[in-house]
């Protein structure tokens, strides 16, 4: 080869090196922005920062449509922010996709809650239990969907279901709580929720639904001592004041 020819190879073959270092490290840069607004999407979600979360997701969906979990992680926390339609949506598209999926018939199931479309939400859930998804989550989602049907034996059905699979899960617990108090039957709610052990009581939501039954009872010294675990002193009088008027629209008083 002569000296030319030679020069002429090596430069290219140096272009061809510049350009496969330049394609690595915008590979590299790309990998690392990933990373980073995946941490980020977590790191919100923990904190209770839905919308921050959804953003997040969003941007990394729009990196990689592909990615299951980042599409789970974008519909759940947009339900949380209340955009279930949204989620709805999004999901639709992906339906024939992981038709098969448990994880992601589970949330489509609950997307659908969220938009009270509880028949199509049941519809999922079963079908996400058919295809090996035997997950607590599921049977109480379907719980809630046949609350919303007001088909209460049914909903009690699958929240024992759901109990059974979680043990002492106090979110199981304070969805059959509520279930009974939307089929009238306030004592059966207040004993659920009484009787529920400690690790669940500790948990806000079960001590203020408790209250709100002691309230709607009449019992409001108990409804009081329980608001004011959780809530401020306005807080509690509003609700105090709240349950006073549900009795005065009544022409009752609260049993003392």
């Amino acid at each position: 080869m002569t000296v030319p020819a030679f020069k002429k190879t090596l430069a290219v073959c140096l272009v061809l090196a510049l350009a496969g270092g330049c394609a690595s490290a915008a590979k590299d840069e790309s990998k690392i922005l990933f990373g980073f607004l995946n941490k980020a999407a977590v790191s919100s979600e923990l904190s209770g920062d839905h919308v921050s979360a959804a953003n997040h997701y969003q941007n990394l969906l729009d990196r990689q449509p592909d990615n299951k979990e980042i599409l789970l992680g974008l519909a759940r926390n947009l339900r949380y922010t209340g955009g279930g339609r949204t989620v709805v949506e999004i999901m639709k598209i992906y339906a024939v996709k992981y038709s098969d999926d448990p994880a992601f018939l589970i949330e489509f199931g609950k997307a659908k809650l969220a938009v009270s479309e509880a028949q199509g939400a049941i519809q999922y859930l079963k079908k996400a239990i058919e295809k090996g998804g035997d997950d607590w989550q599921a049977y109480s989602a379907i719980g809630i969907g046949y609350d919303l049907l007001q088909s209460y034996a049914e909903a009690w059905e699958a929240y024992e279901k759901a109990l059974a699979l979680s043990g002492n899960n106090p979110a199981v617990i304070n969805n059959m709580a509520l279930s009974a108090a939307l089929n009238g039957k306030l004592p059966l709610a207040i004993s659920i929720l009484e009787d529920a052990p400690l690790e669940a009581r500790r948990y806000p939501q079960i001590r203020l639904n408790l209250a709100l039954f002691y309230g709607i009872k009449g019992d409001l010294k108990k409804a009081e001592a329980l608001a004011k675990m959780d809530l401020d002193d306005e807080a509690v009088r509003n609700n105090m004041a709240v349950y006073k008027r549900f009795y005065a629209k009544r022409g009752k008083t609260p049993p003392q």
